[in-house]
């Protein structure tokens, strides 16, 4: 590549992809390499541009991984470039045959409001003007057509195909990224990977970006509006929902949680999102297939305060776990919305929605809630959490292991750091009673559900988990070294630490500190394990942490409880998942990368693994298939497959 410190232009690539590294934090880029990507992807280098290729099996693993990269860095958001308000992922490639297996994973991303930028390598401009018939076309001399597919599961896009423009439609679409929270699109064709362009004048992004700058009288009223509404409640419900997380407002809506002490309950979406550990929180609201004194209670709240609300059918257990609009207060990024019948409003006051920024207004919500007292309720929760404790001691050794047990016991094995993926189906239901440790995220889909996506986002999540592992441990080292008054180490360094301790490959993350564990969790079903399997061969070539619980129940069960309990449709083919890892290359003995693989069936064999130092410590692949029996479920999986059988039946009303 050329010398370019005389001078103030880069090669495009360069360009975008040092946006990627210093504007959107992202230090890995995800992706399959392909003839309309290679020259591009000789920027992607710690040299060049401060990233890492991570060369993944398949497209749609790839931007799957990208996702559970991108959020787990926003949920350990303090890792991430300071100046950027969200925590990105990027994938790379080919034209036609690459972004379409990619697409699945993209749309994903869009409907769950997740942040990619994607980027193809596409033909050469002649070679488009020319209309000719290439490989990876539709042979009808179209080359713009996969793009105009993207334009519905992205928010910008743009094709890099003007010298004078390329660079400010670089910026255009990356901003744009960052502000909704969604994917993006960017085709760069090989003749244009090493134009030059003007180098980046300054950053992206302008500092405290994100809304900040509503009025002061709006953020005022609105702020009076909420803060009278919790003095008039006499029965409070606080409902967090997955979206709370990708407007940045996590630690601002924890310490409403802790100030105003008032019941609180997720979603699904929503979960790990709250400190479970308060004595205030009360689990997971599953509507109708929950706890009916449950629902009860919440149908008799007369104010709900509804935090970054999904309001899918599966999210909201066919919408049953909806409060009443009159009595919710819903706080959007940009929007809160009050419903009419909210304690403290004025005579004959009617709903109405006000546009404020969201973060801004929970600090100034805050700020009031320091002198001001609420009354609580006379009516309690009605779910006494004690009988979730009693449910983690361990069952008779000899006993097969159950569903309905098997998640409550598990809460026992996480620790604070941990990120967790369930995977669509029975683990994404069973992990609504996970009692979670605090400072553990919790990935899952609650909109989208394409089963196989968790094994692959564990890919992404891994590898930023190394990045924040990484992080912490030359933050710590610098701060040593500091008070030995040999200088110190600001994270921006930091993060160049992380990036330099990776180039080699394979490398893992550090020795764990400060009591945080850093590992990443797994649960998937042995369908949806068979979607995405590559994606384990991606996890061994990074020699990235991951344990992996492969619930073993012999096909589909979800649909099994819809419909066609015994079809052969709903069957998969019986593999050997503890024998996966050494199909794929796994080390049999390597003490930097230590890999372990079982299969159990009951209570007893379970609790070796889980009391196994290595597990319990996560370093390595360590591989768990549970055998479960073909019937089990949730509870709540039972109750909410029931619903859909009606509903896919017509057996429903249209308010039902």
């Amino acid at each position: 590549m050329a010398d370019n410190t005389t001078t103030n232009r880069i090669p495009l690539a360069q360009y975008l992809f040092t946006r990627l590294s210093s504007d959107l934090g992202i230090r890995h880029v995800h992706g399959v390499p392909g003839d309309y990507t290679l020259t591009a992807l000789d920027f992607i280098t710690p040299e060049s541009t401060n990233l890492r290729w991570v060369g993944n099996a398949t497209e749609l693993c790839a931007a799957y991984a990208a996702d559970g990269y991108a959020r787990t860095k926003s949920a350990t958001s303090s890792f991430s470039n300071p100046t950027t308000p969200v925590a990105a992922g990027a994938l790379i490639t080919s034209f036609g045959v690459g972004e379409l297996s990619s697409l699945n994973a993209v749309a994903g991303a869009y409907a769950e409001r997740v942040p990619l930028v994607h980027v193809v390598g596409t033909p050469p401009r002649s070679a488009q003007a020319a209309r000719q018939c290439l490989h990876h076309t539709l042979g009808d001399g179209d080359h713009s057509v996969f793009a105009r597919v993207y334009e519905s599961v992205t928010v910008a896009q743009a094709v890099l195909d003007d010298a004078a423009t390329a660079a400010g439609e670089v910026d255009r679409v990356l901003r744009t990224c960052v502000a909704e929270g969604r994917p993006v699109y960017l085709a760069v064709p090989t003749d244009m990977v090493g134009v030059m362009v003007e180098a980046p004048a300054g950053p992206l992004l302008a500092s405290g970006g994100g809304g900040e700058g509503s009025e002061e009288e709006v953020v005022e009223r609105v702020a009076e509006a909420v803060v009278a509404a919790m003095r008039g409640a006499e029965r409070p419900l606080v409902l967090v929902d997955g979206f709370t997380a990708r407007f940045g407002v996590r630690e601002e809506v924890n310490g409403l949680v802790a100030a105003t002490e008032f019941a609180t309950l997720t979603t699904p979406f929503g979960k790990s999102v709250v400190d479970e550990g308060r004595e205030n929180f009360h689990g997971v609201y599953a509507g109708m297939a929950g706890e009916a004194e449950v629902r009860r209670w919440v149908e008799g709240c007369d104010l709900v305060l509804r935090f970054g609300p999904l309001d899918s059918d599966i999210n909201t257990f066919g919408f049953s776990a909806l409060p009443d609009p009159d009595v919710t207060v819903t706080f959007e990024k940009e929007l809160v919305r009050m419903g009419s019948k909210v304690p403290g409003r004025p005579p004959g006051a009617t709903g109405g929605d006000q546009t404020v920024a969201l973060k801004p207004l929970l600090q100034k919500i805050l700020k009031r809630l320091q002198s001001v007292q609420l009354t609580t309720t006379s009516d309690p929760f009605p779910v006494d959490r004690d009988t979730r404790r009693e449910l983690l001691k361990t069952p008779s050794p000899g006993s097969r292991i159950d569903q309905q047990s098997f998640w409550l016991r598990l809460s026992a094995f996480l620790q604070p750091g941990d990120v967790v993926l369930p995977e669509t189906g029975t683990a994404s239901y069973g992990a609504h009673s996970l009692v979670l440790p605090s400072d553990v995220t919790l990935i899952n889909s609650a909109l989208w559900l394409s089963i196989g996506y968790a094994l692959a986002a564990a890919q992404g999540a891994a590898l930023a988990q190394r990045e924040r592992m990484m992080a912490e441990s030359a933050v710590e080292e610098s701060r040593g070294t500091a008070r030995s008054g040999s200088g110190t180490l600001e994270l921006a360094t930091a993060e160049t630490a992380v990036g330099e301790s990776a180039k080699v490959e394979g490398q893992d993350a550090p020795r764990q500190r400060g009591g945080s564990s850093g590992r990443t969790i797994l649960f998937t079903g042995d369908g949806s394990f068979q979607m995405t399997c590559q994606s384990l061969s991606d996890i061994i070539r990074n020699r990235l942490s991951v344990v992996v619980f492969v619930l073993n129940n012999d096909g589909y069960t979800v649909e099994r409880l819809i419909h066609g309990a015994d079809a052969a449709y709903n069957d998969v083919q019986p593999w050997s998942y503890s024998d996966a890892p050494w199909f794929f290359g796994a080390p049999r003995d390597d003490p930097a990368y230590p890999v372990s693989t079982w299969r159990v069936g009951t209570w007893g064999e379970l609790e070796g693994v889980l009391g196994d130092e290595r597990v319990r410590q996560g370093r390595g692949l360590h591989v768990v298939e549970v055998v479960m029996r073909v019937d089990d479920a949730p509870r709540s999986l039972v109750g909410f497959a029931e619903y859909v059988r009606r509903r896919n039946a017509g057996e429903l009303g249209d308010g039902e």
